[in-house]
């Protein structure tokens, strides 16, 4: 009686195994499309062309740029292959303006979105957002 009482609660742990699994995978693929994107960042961030963050759309406030910075069309930056992970990492950036009352911009704002399929083949994104301050070359 014990026996076939320990079988069946071993087996009620199997999809449990196989949950944690897919969780694990997913963490490390997040993990990854990070590491990528804090790469890129480290290269966006400090750049000496202005034609990164020339490429801005203005906006009058700090709040409406940010809620609109998923409405800016994104550019295609690169591709990246992680077959260690079973993903290929696409990553993009927008930037937007933020303007005074005047129009002078006083600040851009990046945002970097990494996409790739997930383990149940959903694509899935993440992603990273840069400030930059003062006059713009």
């Amino acid at each position: 009686m014990a026996l076939t009482i320990f079988a069946i609660g071993a087996l009620m742990l199997v999809p449990s195994l196989f949950a944690w699994v897919n969780a694990n995978h997913l963490s490390m693929q997040r993990d990854e499309v990070m590491r990528i994107l804090t790469q890129a960042e480290d290269r966006l961030a400090y750049t000496t062309s202005g034609s990164v963050w020339s490429t801005a759309q203005n906006y009058s406030s700090f709040n409406q740029g940010m809620s609109n910075l998923d409405s800016v069309g994104y550019t295609q930056w690169n591709n990246f292959d992680r077959p260690q992970l079973g993903i290929n990492v696409s990553v993009a950036r927008a930037v937007v303006g933020v303007t005074d009352s005047a129009g002078n911009v006083y600040s851009r704002i990046m945002r970097l979105r990494g996409t790739w399929q997930g383990p149940s083949g959903a694509t899935l994104s993440a992603t990273r957002t840069l400030q930059r301050n003062g006059p713009m070359p």
